[in-house]
């Protein structure tokens, strides 16, 4: 109990981790925290082959996010991605995949749910990656469904790139 006329006890120190980010509309939001990575390689002709996502360039151990709430329907090895989460969502029509991060990072396993908003992973640089960064996709459809550009779908949904 403090003494009489000592201040009560202070919070943590503004240098400690902020709480997660508040999904936005719709109970979407951005894979990665406002102003931690930038935009780089985007979806659609890279290299004479399709890039089927979004990468978001970010520092090795930048908290990633769940995108939206669902079913974590994969959560470890995968080829090219060296680690990777699917999370299906929208009763499995539709799938968000991270990619490229390190096996002691993944925060989630098959079978979880998830909630928009809940750190599930961190950057990483694994598999076929030229730098630490986020390589992002959306599938309409499920996971063998069509992809889609994950900005325009974010932003369609009110999301702040």
């Amino acid at each position: 109990q403090p003494v009489k006329g000592t201040p009560a006890p202070r919070g943590p120190p503004s240098s400690a981790v902020p709480p997660p980010p508040a999904p936005e509309a719709g109970g979407k939001m951005m894979p990665l925290r406002q102003g931690s990575y930038q935009l780089s390689s985007p979806f659609g002709p890279r290299w004479g082959e399709q890039h089927q996502g979004q990468d978001l360039s970010a520092p090795l151990g930048t908290q990633i996010y769940a995108v939206v709430g669902g079913t974590v329907r994969e959560s470890g090895p995968a080829s090219g991605f060296g680690n990777w989460i699917i999370i299906d969502f929208d009763h499995g029509q539709k799938s968000n995949v991270y990619g490229h991060m390190r096996a002691g990072d993944l925060k989630v396993r098959k079978g979880d749910t998830v909630t928009a908003g809940q750190q599930i992973a961190a950057v990483g640089n694994e598999g076929q990656s030229t730098g630490p960064h986020l390589h992002f996709e959306v599938h309409k459809g499920g996971l063998n469904g069509k992809r889609v550009n994950p900005v325009t779908w974010l932003r369609e949904r009110g999301v702040s790139i």
